[in-house]
């Protein structure tokens, strides 16, 4: 189990790893050495394994789905004397790219549980299944937990950026930081 040490140099990584991508993907929207970025995302996405990519994404995935759900714009817009309108049509909007986010997520996380069940079954081993099917059972409760989240966001009611937090950390839990079976 990493220690909570572990884990915040592992977030300090991830959020210096991710103003790096953020940099270099400006420098190719605004065509400032556009060449030059485009062959250092390459050769970052070459150093990475499979494993290593499907974990980034599922953090890359949670940061779009926390970025859509944020209200602040809402706020701002509510005290600029936005049209309601305007800000149902980016209400709508931000719950369709949210819900686009948590199918990404869901299918990182589903395809880490299955190789933990392809792992149990090519080594015969059997002893954990009532933990695999139990961890079948959390996810569901935590994909449920996640569509509440873009429901509440949809009907503008407070708690949307909380259910989602507190469903994705379970699942991260769940998925990644329990040992796995050949282990």
């Amino acid at each position: 189990m990493l220690s909570t040490k572990d884990l915040d140099l592992i977030l300090r990584a991830e959020i210096a790893a991710a103003q790096i991508l953020e940099g270099l993907l400006e420098r190719i929207f605004n065509d400032q050495g556009e060449d030059d970025a485009r062959a250092t995302i390459r050769q970052l996405a070459d150093r990475l394994d499979d494993e290593s990519a499907a974990s980034l994404s599922v953090f890359a995935h949670y940061r779009g789905m926390r970025s859509s759900l944020d209200e602040e714009d809402f706020r701002w817009g509510a005290s600029q004397a936005t049209p309601l309108s305007v800000l149902r049509k980016l209400r709508r909007a931000r719950r369709r790219q949210y819900l686009q986010y948590l199918e990404m997520f869901s299918l990182n996380v589903q395809l880490a549980l299955a190789s933990r069940g392809s792992t149990m079954s090519l080594g015969a081993d059997w002893s954990s299944l009532d933990d695999y099917l139990s961890d079948g059972a959390q996810m569901f409760k935590c994909r449920a937990q996640l569509r509440f989240a873009a429901e509440l966001f949809r009907w503008e009611r407070p708690g949307a950026l909380e259910v989602c937090d507190n469903a994705v950390f379970s699942l991260l839990r769940l998925v990644y930081l329990r040992p796995s079976p050949a282990a």
